[in-house]
């Protein structure tokens, strides 16, 4: 009789480790485990972490392995759908799927154990104990446990692990693991009559309240909320603010047996109807032409200027995609985009609509994960990047808005992936269609339109026949040398900006810099104060009164003298959106200005709250990054200034002027979007550049032509791959090393190909110094074997002595 053979699983962990591990699946789980399954796993001596079954197989690996200690759920948490993308992500941006799992899944989602001190039973010797030890002991005295984290916090020590493991040396105590899983997913509580009564039943309730008035409010206000939504569930706290009732007061009438109260993952449905696109003969003809790419299985490019009503045109087909019981899914690069764009689809879709971004809660992203995975009708997840991620079963369309946007590229930390890119693959791997937009589409897009990959579609005409708003220059090297400038504003912008508000109108205020000053400089000795931990020197924040590094969050309070000199000769160099607010506010006293930055948005609805103002006409001026130049959709605004055009077109990038022309002609398309035409003046030091002439024209075809034909003679992107290496290490000699032994290896095989390694503008952040090597690949080559090749260089310096601290960060497509 022959044995039964065990079973096995390949668990995906949360860790940045290019492999998974083995596991044996005991009897009691063998045939209820499938992949995609949460399961607890012990890594190492100790510590226990949540992982996701990847596989299973009955293949005996030739070294012990440990068994699976628990499987968490009844049925896949993860879909097959989403392990092959993610295996697809970790392999094209060279980087581990436990990276990927880690980025995917809400942390409600992923559990690692947690280390506690317990005392053991025997008494401890308080004598011998120093006074850390003594200091640990006597709270282990009151308490059963403690975490590291309490521990640390008894001692006053960043790391109390010498302190413990000393007392484990002695025998006092011990260390256990135990799983933690603290957050919950965001629920809805809704409220509904217990059956249906009749009137007399109803009337009889009511007579029966007659002692109770403040359950007899409750009952009077869900009768006035219920017609609102579907199937009678009202919010309990939206009934309870109406009725001004306590929960108790409700609970009272569940007693009663006359409400019902139920949890529900969703938000109740609303009954109110959805509102009807008119879409115009031009919006149409696109409509056409984006389903004849869908039907040859082609992605299509909408390029569509700004005002042309693409959103529209996005909506219609969502509608299709849903009326077919599919899924859809909706990127916007950035958090910002969606504050608008989520009442005006909700107008059309209700409760539908899955929200997904970094803003949002832990509670509300698993949530918003867990909806996904269990509700069967279909849903439209709107989202940034991360949420290409989550489980998206029966998927039938993706659209990708602003699809040039540089905020779809992932930096730090690992998986660095290109949603853009990386939606067309996702959008391949579902059989669905895939919808890119934007008024500037990247060279990319725009040269796999030209090479037929992607289909094109152009919608050159706004909505409603609005003209393109009027473009004007100012020369403020002029200005400067005839000294009229007021502040960092020409007198044109002034009086362009008192026009507007006169007229009842909003102006909108463009500058790439938040703070209030980049530098300041002693113009006795010339000193300017760094961060002490990068190579950068620290923007002053005048509201704040503080020097900030921008990259690794250090800061300083405000000089009065210079720390090298001691002089108070100290000088402002260049202006952000600090400095902005304040001139103006100075130069315009009666005109209501606001910002609009990472400074002023970092509260959770601080972004909604200071749009709501800007739309409500309690705000005249929003200045603020690039922030506004996307998404924002007004009435009355009328004028746009660009305040700095120059310091976009000097960035040391190959895409620094293409990016350049995007962020101006986006902003300038928040001006004049209904009947007024709007008006834009750019402040330049050049205004005869040509991507400033570019703009002037709205003319995206010619700038597109030029940059295309320069990167294929300076073989840059889209003609060629780029892998950008990156090497750090705290000791800069062993990272000069490590980073010239790394090139030669390379240059041994892939020759001129190689370029570097060299120090990038920003040399060391964090205290950590960083060298870069840069792989310019031409397309013929195969991808896979290069990367095959490149971790076999990692892998070989790691393993020498003087390069195992040395960090190689790999990013492919660096742009």
């Amino acid at each position: 009789m022959s044995s039964v053979k065990a079973t096995y699983a390949d668990i995906l962990l949360p860790l940045a480790i290019r492999q998974t591990y083995t596991y044996l699946l005991p009897v009691p789980f063998s045939n209820t485990a499938k992949p995609g399954m949460r399961v607890v796993v012990q890594l190492g001596p100790r510590k226990l972490y949540t992982g996701i079954i990847y596989s299973i197989h009955q293949q005996q690996p030739t070294h012990p392995v440990k068994p699976v200690l628990e499987v968490l759920d009844n049925e896949p948490g993860v879909t097959q759908q989403q392990l092959s993308f993610w295996d697809w992500l970790s392999g094209y941006y060279m980087c581990s799927i436990g990276e990927v799992m880690n980025a995917a899944l809400p942390a409600g989602l992923k559990l690692a154990s947690e280390s506690h001190i317990i005392a053991s039973s025997t008494p401890p010797e308080w004598d011998t104990l120093s006074d850390h030890e003594f200091l640990l002991m006597e709270a282990l005295e009151h308490q059963d446990e403690l975490s590291v984290q309490d521990a640390a916090k008894i001692l006053d020590l960043q790391n109390p692990l010498r302190i413990i493991h000393k007392l484990i040396d002695h025998g006092m105590v011990s260390l256990e693991e135990n799983i933690k899983d603290t957050q919950r997913a965001k629920t809805f509580i809704l409220v509904s009559l217990a059956q249906d009564f009749t009137e007399s039943q109803l009337n009889n309730h009511f007579e029966s309240l007659k002692r109770a008035p403040k359950q007899s409010a409750v009952l009077l206000a869900y009768f006035k909320l219920k017609g609102a939504y579907r199937a009678g569930l009202v919010p309990q706290d939206e009934l309870l603010k109406s009725a001004s009732a306590t929960k108790s007061t409700l609970n009272g009438l569940v007693e009663k047996g006359i409400f019902n109260i139920q949890e529900s993952l969703s938000p109740p449905e609303g009954n109110n109807n959805t509102i009807q696109l008119n879409l115009s003969p031009a919006q149409k003809k696109a409509q056409i032409e984006i389903k004849s790419g869908f039907a040859a299985n082609k992605p299509v490019l909408l390029h569509g200027i700004t005002g042309s009503g693409k959103t529209e045109i996005y909506i219609s087909l969502l509608k299709e995609a849903l009326t077919k019981h599919k899924r859809a899914l909706y990127l916007v690069p950035e958090i910002a985009l969606t504050t608008q764009l989520i009442d005006r689809l909700r107008l059309h879709f209700g409760e539908q609509v899955i929200i997904y971004h970094s803003r949002i809660s832990q509670g509300e992203r698993l949530s918003a994960y867990k909806r996904l995975l269990s509700e069967e009708k279909p849903l439209l997840l709107l989202g940034a990047r991360s949420a290409l991620l989550l489980p998206l079963p029966d998927l039938g369309l993706v659209v990708i808005d602003e699809e040039h946007d540089p905020s779809f590229k992932q930096q730090d930390p690992a998986p660095r992936y290109h949603a853009r890119d990386s939606a067309v693959v996702l959008a391949n791997f579902a059989n669905c269609p895939i919808l890119l937009g934007s008024a500037t589409p990247s060279a990319e897009s725009y040269h796999n339109a030209q090479s037929e990959r992607f289909l094109l579609c152009t919608l050159n005409e706004r909505y409603g026949g609005v003209h393109l708003p009027e473009m004007e220059v100012v020369d403020i090297r002029r200005e400067t040398l005839w000294k009229t400038m007021k502040g960092h504003y020409s007198p044109k912008l002034i009086e362009e900006i008192q026009q507007t508000i006169a007229a009842g109108k909003k102006a909108i205020l463009f500058q790439n810099r938040r703070g209030y000053s980049p530098i300041i400089q002693c113009e006795t000795c010339g000193h300017t104060q760094e961060c002490p931990n990068c190579d950068i020197t620290l923007t002053y924040h005048k509201y704040a009164n503080k020097l900030t590094c921008h990259y690794c969050g250090h800061t300083e309070k405000t000089l009065s003298a210079c720390p090298k000199c001691g002089s108070t000769a100290l000088n402002e160099k260049g202006f952000g959106t600090e400095k902005l607010e304040e001139e103006l506010q100075t130069l315009l006293p009666d005109v209501t200005v606001a910002r609009l930055d990472f400074d002023s948005t970092r509260r959770k609805n601080a972004f909604s709250k200071i749009i709501g103002q800007f739309g409500a006409g309690d705000i005249d001026v929003l200045i603020g990054t690039q922030m506004v130049t996307k998404g924002l959709d007004f009435d009355d605004v009328t004028l746009v200034g660009i305040l700095s055009a120059d310091s976009m077109l000097h960035y040391p990038d190959f895409r620094a002027q293409e990016r350049a022309f995007q962020l101006m002609e986006q902003v300038a398309g928040r001006a004049g979007r209904r009947a007024e035409r709007g008006r834009v003046t750019i402040q330049t030091y050049r205004p005869d550049h040509r991507v400033i002439e570019a703009v002037v024209k709205h003319d995206y075809e010619k700038m597109i032509a030029q940059q295309l034909q320069e990167r294929e003679v300076f073989r840059y992107p889209p003609f060629v791959r780029l892998i950008q290496l990156e090497l750090r290490h705290r000791d800069k000699n062993t990272l000069d090393a490590a980073a010239h032994h790394f090139a030669s290896a390379l240059v041994n095989q892939l020759g001129e190909r190689v370029l570097g390694p060299e120090y990038p503008p920003i040399s060391r952040m964090k205290n950590v110094y960083r060298k870069r090597i840069l792989l310019k690949l031409e397309r013929e080559l195969s991808a896979p074997k290069v990367k095959a090749f490149i971790w076999q260089v990692h892998d070989a310096l790691i393993l020498q002595k003087p390069f195992k601290g040395v960090r190689v960060v790999f990013d492919v497509d660096p742009y």
